[in-house]
């Protein structure tokens, strides 16, 4: 939060390491909620009233409720909130209507007015400053290990020593700073991701674009992320229809069932049975089977032998594979896997043909030899080969030179013949460029755009002849 406020410039010029108190504990202690600003016009210096700045003023204090130190808590809020958004959360041009505000806690939320907050600091100030005590923090250190669970979730170790460092080199030290704080996002990200956790890898990606928006590393994780959260049509459909069918199935059966009926008394005495008009003859012993016919657990045992042959020539094996970034994977030319970074299939003993598809890169393929015995050595596809984009340019003079980068790739008419292939560099599926157009005679134009692997590139150019002397 104090390196963002540095570099928004919002950093009062008092706020500086020999101004920041830290005991022989290693507590930092923040002096000062506005007393030195109290000339300020919504700021109140009567004495006997109030001292101090109304902006960092919790609410109870206006209701005539007791104070403790979750008022305190509360004010420690509104210092967290201007430190992230440089403004403050209660802000009015008369104290009347500041304290009104204050009142009824009213303030816009945070990420509101910076995108770059990622939600476990904005619940933290929030928290800080929720309008019923009992909301609150119960005490500043439960706060201070809110702060710490928030920092080591993105392997950030707070230490005195380092925000001073900070405070008297902020250019250098936020440098290393965002750069520790994207390495871990993307790291977390792509581990989320391969848990399938999508919800925890749009966080950590979401936090590197809203200080990075044309990050290439982050917007191709996001492409993954999204498309692991697409559910397929068929699989939505399978989820609705098939538990619909099995309770049709279900009832339909217990339908047909026949009910059980009251079962006849024997008699015991031969005498009174035949003397019953409804009892049933007396069942007759089946016959002895021929010597030729086996009986069922002859015939069961019998069949094994020729089971375990079948079960043996179906035997399977697990075989992993992992394509970075990410791919559709096909099995013997049938598509198994959509936007999979990392896939296991149980596979039949024998020869297996794979294929790796990236909408960016250049299609790999690979063959697999699954053996009865014996380890299966993981697959690995690297990906990293982009595909060529194309570039069309029209305009005048078609004789005129196209120049992408360094290198000249024709005329125009020449592009609208043939699009010019433009080779991207190895996992960089955009790639920010600079297109240049010129002829002897003319002024030339030079364009900045952006390929992307696979994708064509259509440009205008008209060139304006040179002034004559």
């Amino acid at each position: 939060a104090l390196s963002h406020a540095h570099e928004q410039g919002v950093v009062h010029r008092d706020l500086k390491p020999e101004n920041i108190m830290v005991r022989q504990d290693g507590v930092l202690k923040l002096m000062d909620f506005g007393i030195a600003r109290a000339t300020e016009s919504n700021q109140l210096t009567v004495t006997g009233t109030l001292l101090g700045s109304p902006a960092h003023m919790a609410p109870e204090n206006l209701d005539g409720r007791k104070a403790d130190h979750r008022s305190d808590l509360f004010s420690m809020g509104t210092i967290l909130y201007w430190l992230c958004t440089a403004k403050l959360p209660f802000d009015a041009p008369t104290p009347h209507a500041l304290l009104k505000a204050i009142s009824d806690n009213r303030y816009p939320p945070p990420q509101h007015l910076s995108p770059r907050i990622p939600d476990g600091l904005a619940r933290i100030i929030e928290k800080c400053m929720a309008p019923d005590p009992e909301q609150r923090f119960e005490h500043a250190k439960a706060l201070a290990e809110a702060l710490e669970s928030y920092l080591t979730e993105w392997r950030l170790k707070p230490t005195v020593n380092g925000l001073c460092d900070l405070l008297q080199n902020p250019q250098e030290n936020l440098h290393k700073l965002n750069a520790a704080i994207k390495q871990n996002a993307m790291a977390q990200a792509e581990q989320h991701l391969d848990e399938k956790q999508t919800g925890k890898a749009l966080t950590k990606v979401s936090r590197v674009l809203a200080d990075s928006p044309q990050d290439v590393d982050a917007q191709q994780l996001l492409e993954q992320i999204e498309a692991q959260g697409q559910k397929p049509v068929w699989h939505l459909v399978a989820m609705t229809v098939v538990p619909l069918l099995l309770i049709v199935g279900v009832v339909t059966i217990f339908s047909f069932y026949p009910q059980p009926s009251e079962p006849t008394p024997v008699a015991s005495d031969p005498a009174t049975a035949a003397a019953q008009p409804n009892s049933a003859p007396p069942t007759a012993s089946p016959p002895p089977l021929p010597s030729n016919v086996e009986t069922p657990t002859e015939a069961s045992s019998a069949t094994k032998p020729t089971q375990t042959v079948a079960s043996k020539a179906r035997k399977t094996r697990k075989v992993s594979m992992r394509a970075t970034p990410y791919a559709d994977i096909f099995l013997n030319g049938r598509k198994v896997a959509t936007n999979k970074r990392a896939l296991t299939l149980s596979l039949p003993v024998g020869k297996h043909r794979l294929r790796f598809e990236n909408p960016h890169a250049s299609t790999k393929e690979e063959t697999v030899k699954v053996t009865a015995k014996g380890r299966i050595k993981p697959i690995q596809v690297n990906l990293d080969k982009m595909k060529p984009a194309t570039l069309i340019v029209t305009g005048s003079p078609t004789d005129a030179i196209v120049g992408v980068g360094k290198n000249s790739k024709g005329t125009l008419a020449k592009s609208q013949r043939e699009p010019m292939k433009i080779s991207l560099p190895d996992k960089t599926p955009r790639w920010d460029t600079d297109v240049t157009v010129h002829k002897k005679g003319f002024i030339p134009q030079t364009k900045r755009v952006r390929f992307m692997a696979g994708k064509p590139v259509r440009l205008h150019v008209n060139l304006v002849p040179e002034p004559t002397p």
